[in-house]
């Protein structure tokens, strides 16, 4: 993410109830959007993956699901398991979780090897590093007709006085998860931000 682009979203951030909400939906959407990103990268359907990890097809199908919300931290565990990758959930400052945002692709999401592929590299002496996808920035044009369209609609729903809320609840529909580029968001959240605070101040909505 460029210094401007990050400077601009750091300004929203100040605000406590677009912080927790974009936070939120975020978390909501990228645990789902990388089982099924990982997932479809082995060619692998859900019941194959339910298998490996010992579960059924539905708690696959749901883990895999952003309105689901209710996915618990042994379920994520069971399917990393089933992927042989580790799990990592921790707390980060918020710069941290910005800069993590802004890379996140399908591409990135997906290009996780397994321990087996890994050890193999290592047994051979070779040096194991960060996947070399190619990381897409916030900044990018739209880059599929879904995103295009989405865009054209956004344009017209933020004009309504619960932007903020709208952007949260559309981006955590499961078209949006099939983008392939979560990051555009940012700007999407940015618009209905605006839309927001200038409602606001205007006096149409509680501060």
């Amino acid at each position: 993410m460029n210094t401007d682009k990050f400077r601009a979203l750091w300004a929203k951030l100040r605000d406590p109830d677009y912080r927790k909400a974009f936070v939120g939906a975020t978390v909501k959407r990228t645990v789902p959007f990388q089982i099924t990103a990982i997932r479809r990268r082995r060619g692998w359907s859900q019941g194959e993956l339910a298998k490996r990890a010992g579960l059924t097809q539905g708690a696959i199908s749901r883990a895999e699901d952003p309105d689901y919300g209710n996915l618990t931290f042994n379920t994520v565990i069971r399917i990393a398991n089933g992927l042989d990758l580790a799990f990592v959930g921790r707390f980060v400052p918020y710069s941290e979780f910005l800069k993590w945002y802004s890379a996140l692709s399908e591409e990135s999401a997906s290009d996780v090897p397994c321990f087996d592929s890994e050890d193999a590299r290592i047994a051979l002496g070779e040096t194991v590093s960060e996947p070399q996808h190619t990381i897409r920035q916030a900044t990018e044009q739209p880059s599929s007709a879904w995103e295009t369209g989405m865009s054209g609609l956004f344009q017209k729903k933020l004009r309504s006085p619960y932007a903020a809320e709208f952007a949260v609840k559309s981006l955590e529909q499961p078209a949006t998860q099939e983008s392939g580029n979560l990051a555009a968001g940012i700007g999407l959240l940015e618009d209905a931000y605006e839309t927001f605070r200038r409602t606001q101040q205007q006096g149409n909505l509680p501060n």
